[in-house]
């Protein structure tokens, strides 16, 4: 008997012979490949302790003897005493093609005897013949001789009717590759280039080809049930069918990646989008308009998959996309792939699966066509059963239980990430990679449960994937794996777990007990807070299932005390194990239990809001405060994120009361909706990062004065993260308070004494007029002041007023305003005379302010000298313009002609009474609200009971002077007003 390596020897010789040039340049090398997938009895008493077997030694030892163009080789002998077996045996051999183009194949089946000679089973559909000869076409692939078809069955006829044991063998042949499978998938290469005939009958009852196989390149079969009200849907499946597209597993075709190919039946999911429009959740576009972009839209839950596109349209009736196909007639509507298979299931709770149970087996028996049985792996996606009354105790199914190194698996969730995880199992990877190890931070992969539901993005978002996984969606990079080990009484806060992935996130539980995610390349805050004590260990792969009092926190599943585990990384796609016929789970077809705990969809739900759960604090000042209306109040805006998580949409919306604070120029990231209203997109804060926003505000320079007084602003702060959940809400919203006074720079440009008079004589009043320039700098404006008017002499004169205030209403800032103020002389003495002037500005309410110093006085002093009596007296009235402007600045006029009214204050001595009267009204400082006319006042004066005509001031009686302008302004406006302070300013 012959024993060699699948053809290992004869490939070498013959390369060998062919480099050396002893075989003809035109010969190439074949590898022709048969694999024999099952031998079974098909007569008990032919071989249950008896026939091919001796009496009481059971079921055949089945092996095998190949040869292939002559050359011999025996299988591995297959488990003792067994009816059926399916070895997927592979005997290889090369052939040179340009000697012959048909190679002979025969095929005996054995059984081992330890204790006789080793018996040839009849393997032949031939009369008389034991061996299955077969002639294979070089050319083509296929063979002819005893069959056409991958199974054969001896007839179990001999001559002499003793040595012939008939079995049923099937077998594959390949010329494509050394070990019949070319790209290692577990679908032979003849599977993928013909077809399967499941039952050797020559009909092919898996058409691969047809379905998108290739023996080139790798592929996964998945038939993917569903009961009614939980179907997958097509964003979720893509996800998983791009995760395998870009594996790093290379192919023989030259390329990378996997196709899996999920038979979800004709299922459309109407939320899919049929215009195809790709890459919304990476573009940087707030596609939806919903405020928030890319992964940090709840609607790009897989980054590379789904779809920032608000409302799907596969739904609509319409033919989105203009391929003639509409809605569920549309590829781009499906679920997955329309494989035949894929079957919606109405399943009553009575009978609904509790993970891979007597149930599961059931449906399975249903719905799984079994010719599909070595090609397709089976999942069911489907509630669990309720639980049972109390008090018999819950069920506790997990999210969903897999065969490792099978083909069965069933999800109790809704999301991919889970039959992506179960499906794992099945490609032979634990919760650990290769080990049963969960909730490792450094193992990056669903596999794991706390990233069971997908690998959380740094921008948010997630995608599906295996250890190492992606950092650019394309794979065309990846991360590390597998990563360092963490020792979890040896972290190190320092030390990031992959330095070089800017993309992924981990997963732990912080010594807070809180879900913290963070950049896989950013420092990580093991503890929580505070400082890591040097040698403590943190339970960083833990899970806090709920109790009656309190929820779960993490993966319930992962629940352990240790605090000084060793916690190793795992590469995954190294070890996925496509070909399920290797391992006892995928071989037997029957179903192998795999008990998990893993998270249920209740569970992923709050994980995935544990994994976003932020505490955003907020922190606003406001200076100066005071401030003063027309000038800029500056909010600062501090957020710091307590953890556990990245913020990834972090917002600040900062708001004053309308009109009181003008946003006119918002700082970087931020805009203002409304002038009193500022919005800041900040995106992701990281744990205990912090960010200072700086944003001025102008008060409108009216705003004090139309209030009527100083009054507190209180601006409004409030922080949020708007694609995540806050712990702590209360520290969110933050109040700044200023208080809005007025502020102006008051000032006298200049004060002068037009026409100053030089002298005068004694007894005689002399009128002058004290003219101000007034000017304002702001900021607040305007400004109600007051012009005060301070007046002395020297001894032997005298001056009136010596002190008078007006309001200046409104003064304005840039505004010039001239003031006449007016003043009366008399000397008693002789000789010269000295009189000295000041008017001050000043703000009218108490609370404005001017705050400037040394502008706001002006000091005017005039040298008068006094005559003797005998000498010419100086005109009391030389000035009549001066009279008339005093006149105006007192808010009255005349009805007569201005010449007219010149000629009477020009004449000397003084011939009429409007001299006295109007210098009497500018000495009194009078100033009116409505107007009157000097010559009715003084017509309502002169005709007043018991009074003459006045030529000087001194003759002028003041309160049947107030009387008589009082009658006057009555008339003049239509009033009826009694009092004649209500007349004044």
């Amino acid at each position: 008997m012959s024993h060699f390596v699948a053809g290992s020897h004869f490939a070498k010789v013959f390369l060998a012979l062919l480099g050396l040039g002893i075989v003809p340049v035109s010969a190439r090398p074949v590898p022709v490949t048969v694999t024999i997938t099952s031998v079974e009895c098909t007569q008990e008493d032919e071989c249950d302790a008896a026939g091919i077997e001796a009496a009481g030694q059971s079921w055949p030892d089945f092996y095998a003897r190949v040869f292939i163009n002559g050359v011999q080789t025996d299988t591995p002998r297959a488990d003792d005493d067994q009816q059926k077996i399916q070895p997927f045996w592979t005997v290889t051999g090369v052939v040179d093609d340009s000697v012959a183009s048909t190679v002979p194949i025969a095929i005996q089946i054995w059984d081992h005897d330890s204790t006789s000679g080793d018996d040839i089973a009849d393997s032949s559909p031939r009369y008389d013949h034991n061996n299955l000869d077969l002639v294979l076409d070089l050319a083509t692939g296929r063979w002819s001789g005893d069959t056409t078809t991958s199974c054969a069955t001896g007839d179990g006829v001999d001559t002499d009717d003793d040595d012939y044991y008939p079995v049923r063998v099937c077998f594959d042949i390949s010329t494509l590759s050394a070990s019949g499978d070319a790209d290692g998938d577990g679908l032979l290469d003849s599977w993928e280039s013909f077809g399967f005939d499941a039952d050797g009958d020559g009909t092919i009852d898996v058409n691969l080809p047809a379905m998108g196989a290739n023996p080139q390149h790798q592929d996964i079969f998945l038939e993917l049930d569903y009961e009614t009200g939980r179907e997958p849907t097509r964003d979720g499946i893509n996800a998983m069918k791009r995760a395998f597209a870009v594996a790093p597993r290379l192919n023989p075709d030259g390329t990378t990646g996997i196709n899996l190919h999920v038979d979800a039946g004709a299922l459309f999911d109407a939320g899919a989008d049929e215009a195809g429009r790709v890459a919304t959740c990476t573009n940087g576009i707030d596609d939806d308009g919903d405020g928030v972009t890319d992964g940090q839209d709840d609607s790009c839950f897989y980054l590379d998959a789904s779809r920032e596109v608000g409302v799907g349209d596969c739904g609509n009736g319409v033919d989105d996309d203009g391929d003639g196909l509409v809605d569920a007639s549309d590829p781009q509507c499906l679920v997955g792939d329309n494989l035949g298979g894929g079957n919606a299931l109405v399943i009553a709770p009575a009978t609904r699966a509790c993970g891979l149970d007597g149930n599961f087996a059931t449906i399975k028996a249903s719905q799984f066509n079994a010719n599909r049985a070595w090609i397709f792996h089976y999942a069911l996606q489907a509630a669990a059963p309720p639980d049972p009354p109390p008090p018999a105790p819950p069920l506790r199914c997990a999210g969903g239980e897999g065969e490792v190194g099978g083909n069965d698996f069933i999800s109790h969730n809704l999301g991919a990430g889970t039959l992506m995880h179960e499906l794992g199992h099945n490609l032979n990877l634990e919760h650990g990679g290769s080990n049963s190890m969960n909730c490792k931070p450094n193992y990056l992969s669903v596999m794991n449960y706390n990233l069971q539901a997908g690998i959380p993005q740094v921008t948010g978002g997630r995608v599906l994937d295996y250890s190492p996984p992606r950092t650019a969606l394309n794979g065309s990079t990846r991360a590390g794996a597998p990563l360092a080990t963490l020792l979890e009484n040896g972290l190190n806060e320092a030390l990031a777990v992959d330095p070089a992935d800017a993309n992924n996130s981990i997963v732990f539980m912080n010594g807070q007990n809180q879900l913290a995610t963070v950049g896989a390349n950013t420092l990580p805050d093991w503890t929580g807070d505070p400082s890591l004590p040097t040698g403590a260990g943190v339970n960083i792969d833990n899970g806090i299932p709920a109790t009656a009092t309190a929820p779960g926190v993490g993966a319930p599943g992962c629940a352990n005390t240790a605090l000084n585990s060793v916690l190793v990384g795992d590469n995954d796609w190294n070890r996925v194990a496509l070909n399920f016929h290797q391992f006892a789970a995928g071989a037997s077809g029957a179903i192998v239990r795999n008990p998990e705990t893993s998270p249920t969809q209740d569970d992923l739900d709050r994980m995935q809001q544990e994994m976003r759960r932020t505490d955003l604090q907020l922190t606003l000042t406001a200076t100066p405060d005071p401030v003063a209306a027309g000038e800029a109040v500056t909010y600062t805006a501090v957020i710091v994120n307590r953890g556990p998580n990245p913020s990834l949409a972090t917002s600040l919306d900062l708001e004053v009361p309308p009109a009181t604070a003008l946003f006119l120029s918002p700082p970087p990231g931020c805009v203002a909706p409304a002038s009193e209203k500022l919005s800041c997109d900040i995106d992701m804060l990281r744990p205990g990062e912090t960010r200072t926003i700086t944003a001025p505000a102008m008060l409108p320079a009216d705003l004090v004065y139309l209030a009527g007084a100083p009054f507190t602003i209180d601006a409004v702060g409030k922080v949020a993260d708007r694609a995540g959940n806050d712990a702590a809400q209360a520290n969110n919203t933050s109040t700044a308070t200023v208080k809005a006074v007025a502020v102006a720079d008051l000032a006298i440009r200049l004060f002068d004494i037009p026409n100053p008079p030089r002298q005068m004589l004694p007894g005689e009043a002399v009128v002058i007029e004290l003219a101000s320039t007034l000017h304002s700098g702001g900021p607040s404006s305007p400004m109600d002041t007051l012009l005060t008017l301070r007046s002395t002499a020297d001894n032997g004169a005298t001056v009136t007023p010596t002190f008078l205030t007006t309001t200046q209403a409104a003064l304005r800032q840039d505004e010039v305003r001239t003031i006449v103020d007016h003043a009366v002389l008399t000397c008693r003495e002789p000789g010269h005379h000295r009189f000295r002037f000041e008017h001050q500005i000043a703000p009218d309410r108490a609370p404005d302010s001017d705050p400037v110093a040394g502008n706001d006085k002006a000091v005017h002093d005039l040298a008068i000298e006094c005559l003797h009596g005998d000498q010419q007296p100086p005109q009391v009235f030389e000035q009549p313009e001066v009279l008339l402007r005093g006149l105006r600045a007192a808010g009255l006029d005349s009805s007569v002609a201005e010449s007219d009214l010149l000629s009477w204050l020009s004449t000397q001595p003084p011939s009429t009474a409007y001299p006295a009267i109007i210098t009497s009204i500018i000495q009194n400082g009078w100033r009116f609200r409505q107007p009157a006319f000097i010559d009715v006042i003084v017509w309502n004066y002169e005709h007043s009971p018991g009074i003459t005509s006045p030529r000087l001031p001194t003759d002028v009686d003041t309160e049947v002077l107030k009387r008589a302008i009082l009658a006057a302004s009555n008339e003049r406006n239509g009033t009826t007003i009694e009092d004649f302070n209500a007349l004044l300013q």
